[in-house]
């Protein structure tokens, strides 16, 4: 909280010529987990920092129906920092809110730096329990020098030394609660060039990658994830603050929660991207002041339902304006219209992850200012100037659909007119995609088809909210009709296929259904495997 009121007193000592450069030969490539649930709603609390506020979030979500994947709690949850010792008189009964949250499917992540502190503004114990031991130990970067931080003065880890990093990502691994967590930028506040083991010497930008690093190597085999910085134009001087190999996912904070901070964020999101980060986390509302109006926060939702990752939570009104109820009953409609939307393609997220890489996932739109592809599947477009009109630019080779309404787009550029309700997002002609929500119903794998020629993929779904998963392949034909599905996951399977006639099937099929108004052809298999053929299967749009 309230992080940056050291900044210009320290902006002079972080100066440096590299502002975006990361030494890639340094860092060993971390081994990847990632789990499904990294791809859903997180909600931060960092005001309060107790467990009625916890409580509170929770109970409201769930009263209004809307999914949420994670709680982040960030500072000050423990004794001191850092000693990884729950603050009871916070968190009291901290164990009952645990299982609690367990039993909502609910994970927990908690914020961390590499700090440990002589004197702490906000922390239950001032001085870090640990950093006596530290100190003798000469764990800590720059001999062990003292810095002022934005949670009060200490000495950062020194990540590069074995032993030092080994100590400290063992308290990690014996705290037993945890199943991620948010890395920040401690360093930030450390000199440009910093003294390291063996009297080495580094720069900020790559002791920050560092950092990032080895806290996400030493989580692999415990199954958690790590949420880091990417780029960032917030703060001190813009950076990348991590490689996409050396964080699970990635956040660009610390924005405004107005019309200015949504334009800020959406470019250190496209910054990030065209670095290699593609697990990004949009920030709903941003971090810093000003809070979110109605309609900012609608807007920010909407642009966070077609990332891969959404969060929200801030110190500019994280249990007040942050929250869609604290407007109105519209407000709570929209945001859990975009939320449903977001966990409807939670499975497509995944599914393209696990298939091709995390960064292979999002894609730049060259033919439109702030527009990229979902794994060349869906293009979105993001603008939201005074009017909230901006002009879309389609590649032609293609029809295009739109995600809330099927409208078909064939034409080269539309100017579109935003309102709270929709969403500039189309889906590519002849796509598949994975489309239900998980947490919801995890009996029915469903799929929507848009015909045409013809298509085949295979998909890898979850089975579980971790990284157990099966596999689907689906396969049509619009020159023939046929229609093959083949799974391993037992589990009832749902195809949707868009199709302006009424269908006629070649062979007997029971169990389907067609909608004269929304022109969907619903088939409903409980085999993992059935073909069938569509006499008159055509191409959607023609």
């Amino acid at each position: 909280m309230y992080k940056y009121i050291f900044i210009l007193l320290l902006f002079s000592c972080n100066k440096s010529n590299d502002l975006i450069k990361l030494d890639n030969n340094t860092y060993d490539s971390k081994m990847d987990y990632t789990p499904f649930w990294i791809f859903g709603h997180h909600v931060w609390e960092d005001n309060k920092n107790n467990k009625e506020a916890v409580d509170y979030i929770v109970y409201n979500y769930n009263k209004y129906s809307i999914n949420m994947s994670s709680i982040i709690f960030d500072s000050p949850w423990a004794n001191s920092y850092n000693d990884f010792i729950i603050d009871t008189s916070r968190y009291n009964n901290y164990k009952l809110l645990f299982k609690k949250l367990q039993t909502l499917n609910i994970k927990k992540i908690f914020w961390l730096t590499g700090f440990q502190n002589i004197n702490s503004y906000d922390a239950l114990i001032s001085k870090s329990t640990l950093y006596n031991f530290f100190s003798n130990n000469l764990f800590y970067v720059n001999n062990g020098n003292n810095y002022k931080w934005w949670k009060g003065e200490g000495a950062h880890v020194d990540f590069y030394n074995y032993r030092a990093s080994l100590n400290f990502t063992n308290l990690l691994n014996n705290f037993e609660y945890a199943d991620g967590w948010k890395l920040d930028e401690g360093y930030s506040y450390l000199p440009s060039k910093l003294k390291i083991f063996n009297n080495d010497s580094v720069n900020n930008i790559n002791f920050g990658n560092k950092f990032y690093s080895e806290i996400t190597k030493s989580q692999f085999f415990k199954k958690r994830i790590t949420l880091g910085r990417a780029f960032s134009s917030q703060g001190f001087e813009p950076r990348l603050h991590s490689l996409p190999d050396n964080v699970t996912i990635a956040w660009c904070g610390d924005h405004r929660g107005d019309n200015q901070g949504i334009s800020e964020q959406l470019y250190d999101i496209y910054k990030s991207i065209s670095y290699g980060h593609n697990l990004l986390c949009w920030e709903i509302g941003g971090y810093n002041f000003p809070a979110p109006k109605k309609n900012d926060l609608i807007n920010s939702v909407k642009i966070g339902s077609l990332l891969p990752i959404m969060s929200n939570g801030g110190r500019n009104g994280g249990l007040t304006n942050h929250l869609p109820w604290f407007h109105d009953k519209e407000t709570t409609l929209i945001y859990k219209k975009f939320v449903d939307l977001h966990y409807n393609l939670m499975p497509f997220f995944y599914s393209e992850t696990i298939n091709y890489g995390k960064k292979n996932l999002l894609n730049k739109n060259i033919l439109s200012d702030n527009s990229y592809y979902i794994a060349n599947t869906i293009v979105v477009f993001n603008n939201f100037n005074s009017e909230n009109t901006f002009r879309c630019n389609f590649d032609t080779n293609f029809s295009w659909i739109n995600i809330l309404n099927d409208d078909i787009i064939n034409s080269s550029s539309i100017n579109f007119k935003s309102d709270l309700y929709n969403i500039s997002a189309y889906i590519k002609s002849g796509s598949i995609i994975p489309f239900y929500n998980f947490y919801n119903n995890n009996d029915t794998i469903s799929f929507k088809i848009y015909p045409y020629s013809r298509n085949a993929k295979e998909f890898i779904l979850p089975l579980n909210y971790e990284d157990k998963n099966c596999k689907v392949t689906v396969d049509y034909n619009t020159m023939n009709g046929f229609i093959n599905v083949s799974s391993n996951c037992n589990k009832i399977l749902k195809i949707n296929i868009k199709s302006k006639l009424e269908p006629k099937f070649s062979q007997n099929l029971t169990n389907w259904s067609y909608d004269y108004n929304s022109k969907w052809i619903t088939i409903i298999s409980k085999s993992n495997n059935f073909s069938t053929k569509i006499d008159n299967l055509k191409n959607y749009y023609e």
